[in-house]
């Protein structure tokens, strides 16, 4: 349990940090609060949230 926690965790976060960097690179000169773009702030927050709970399943197991 453990290892798949920390596995997601880092799964997450590179999620996270991905996410932005394509944003950037598919849609140069947009913002991502826009109507058509909130999508990928949803994606983002929601990788954000399974990583925090997958790090407190991995706090808690130890």
């Amino acid at each position: 349990m453990r290892t798949v926690s920390l596995i997601i965790v880092i799964a997450s976060l590179a999620i996270a940090a991905g996410l932005p960097i394509t944003f950037l690179f598919r849609h140069p000169g947009k913002k991502m609060d826009d109507k058509p773009f909130r999508h990928w702030i949803i994606s983002i927050s929601v990788a954000v949230v399974i990583g925090l709970a997958a790090l407190i399943v991995y706090g808690l197991t130890a």
